[in-house]
């Protein structure tokens, strides 16, 4: 497997698509940067610099999404996963070999990512505002949600021959998972009581009831499950700062690589390859 690495590694190197995703990276930090000062100085009002750091995880997924399916998906059209077999590969090292690879590149645009933001951004927006204890531990928490994207997208990727309908399929993952994230996450924050408005004497009255889309106790504890396996669920948490089971999260990432490995590497040993 070290070889598959290694010419994957060299693929890099000459891959727009890498260099494309780095430069996206890179500039995203600097619009960050630049919106967040513009708010501290016109309203003095900005995110804390570890939040624009750990938010992200949900840029990231779509990053991801489109790199993994023009690198690696394009491997079935070109016959790269052929020759590679005809040459006394192993299956499985060459799924591993691009799960690792995938892996490597999120870590490396997160790690640049973060690089401006430190550079940058701190001494322009102020220091971090939690202990850097705490922030280490968020932001592995936040590698392992970029390890848990790839270990999707991979799989996708591994499994789907078309390099077209990869490229929509992995897209439409990244979107369809942040925008379930999204939609638990404004359910678990709905009030519990709403206030209404009704006219009495000619007068206004606002009254206090229930909130009919306040989940039960049941169907919270069932949201904030599927809220914490969610890798987008988890970026959410992370960029608000309303972190609900910090010590399931990592559970649950991992959860998500070892399951999606195995079904993808089952897959991908009975998958016939033209």
């Amino acid at each position: 497997m070290n070889r598959l690495l290694r010419a994957n590694l060299w693929r890099l190197k000459k891959s727009k698509t890498f260099w494309t995703s780095i430069l996206i990276s890179l500039v995203f930090a600097a619009i960050f940067i630049a919106y967040q000062y513009t708010q501290l100085v016109k309203f003095h009002a900005s995110m804390s610099s570890e939040a624009i750091v750990l938010s992200f995880p949900m840029l990231l997924s779509i990053i991801l999404s489109i790199f993994t399916s023009l690198f690696i998906g394009v491997e079935y059209p070109d016959g790269g996963h052929r020759n590679k077999i005809s040459t006394g590969h192993k299956r499985r090292d060459i799924y591993l070999a691009n799960l690792l690879t995938t892996v490597l590149v999120s870590v490396l645009l997160y790690v640049l990512y973060t690089g401006i933001i430190l550079l940058i951004g701190v001494p322009l927006l102020g220091k971090f505002q939690v202990p850097m204890a705490q922030f280490g531990i968020y932001y592995l928490c936040t590698l392992l949600i970029a390890t848990a994207y790839s270990s999707l997208f991979t799989l996708i990727a591994m499994c789907i021959s078309n390099k077209t309908l990869t490229a929509v399929t992995t897209l439409m993952l990244a979107f369809g998972l942040l925008l379930a994230g999204l939609a638990t996450m404004n359910a678990l924050q709905a009030p519990k009581t709403i206030q209404t408005a009704n006219m009495k004497d000619g007068e206004i009255e606002l009254t206090e009831m229930p909130n009919p889309r306040y989940p039960s106790e049941k169907k919270r504890k069932m949201l904030e499950i599927l809220f914490d396996i969610n890798p987008a669920g988890q970026a959410c948490q992370f960029a608000e700062g309303k972190i609900l089971h910090l010590k399931r999260m990592p559970i649950y990432s991992l959860a998500v690589v070892v399951l999606t490995t195995g079904l993808g590497l089952a897959i991908f040993n009975k998958k016939e390859l033209k």
